[in-house]
């Protein structure tokens, strides 16, 4: 139960581990071009970084403005000198990787650093919808959200891979809906196992995924009927909440396997 927890943390790890040493190896190679070039390495930084930054312009700053308005508490006079910083220090980032890039081109660096395996989990495949052969040797199962902008993007990628292997492959559907991010997540998850108890779920999620501004209950019921769903029947189950047991069950699966986010896939169980 813990295996997922920890292999997070080994990778939070690995993160600042990697950053420290990156920043090192940057460092190493800065001194050894000042020393090439016969100066000191404050000279390398301030011909190849310093110098090249620019101040922005009023346009500039005013674009930036109002693309990020709502999350600035003051008028473009007072935000403007923290704009400027910021486009700056945008600036000053994009130019130490591109000297970063242009010194390890030319140098020999080998970084002996390893990114931790993720581990193999014994991820359950419980009341999850399944398509393709159940004794194919790749099994992927993919926590989703039907309101999540992200899985509604991955959706046409899935498809495209499923197409191109067929039935080598089992794809898995388990719900994780992020209820305190989209309203409509769990509901359109209960109205989805309903659609799979009437066979119909793989033709419903088609309207889920491609409709995810219009997941309220009238559009839930009437995606319903586009697909041919028993419309009694489904409103039933719909309005009594017959399959949040489900739902709940792979909401807490998903947790216990380190699902913190959607779309998350797990191929032979590993994430």
């Amino acid at each position: 139960r813990t295996k997922a927890y920890v292999y997070k943390l080994e990778i939070r790890i690995y993160a600042v581990r990697k950053e420290v040493l990156d920043r090192r190896i940057n460092d190493l190679l800065i001194v050894a071009e000042s020393n090439k070039r016969k100066v000191g390495p404050e000279e390398i930084v301030r011909v190849e970084i310093t110098d090249k930054i620019k101040t922005p312009t009023e346009a500039e700053v005013a674009r930036f403005y109002e693309e990020n308005k709502s999350n600035i508490k003051t008028d473009l006079a007072g935000a403007r000198t923290s704009i400027i910083d910021y486009l700056q220090q945008q600036q000053q980032e994009k130019l130490e990787v591109a000297l970063a890039k242009q010194l390890r081109a030319g140098a020999k660096v080998q970084v002996l650093l390893k990114e931790p395996n993720p581990p193999l989990l014994n991820v359950n495949i419980a009341n999850g919808a399944s398509r393709g052969d159940p004794n194919a040797a790749v099994t992927i199962i993919e926590f989703t959200d039907f309101q999540c902008s992200a899985c509604g993007g991955m959706y046409p990628v899935v498809e495209d891979v499923l197409k191109a292997y067929g039935n080598r492959v089992r794809f898995v559907i388990r719900n994780f809906p992020l209820t305190r991010a989209h309203a409509n997540a769990f509901h359109a998850a209960q109205a989805a196992e309903a659609a799979k108890a009437q066979g119909k779920f793989w033709e419903y999620i088609d309207f889920l995924f491609k409709n995810q501004a219009a997941l309220e209950t009238d559009s839930l019921k009437k995606y319903a009927t586009q697909v041919g769903l028993d419309r009694k029947r489904f409103d039933a189950e719909l309005e009594a909440g017959k399959y949040d047991s489900i739902i709940r069950g792979d909401m807490q699966d998903g947790e216990m396997y380190g699902v913190e986010a959607t779309p998350t896939f797990f191929i032979n169980g590993a994430i």
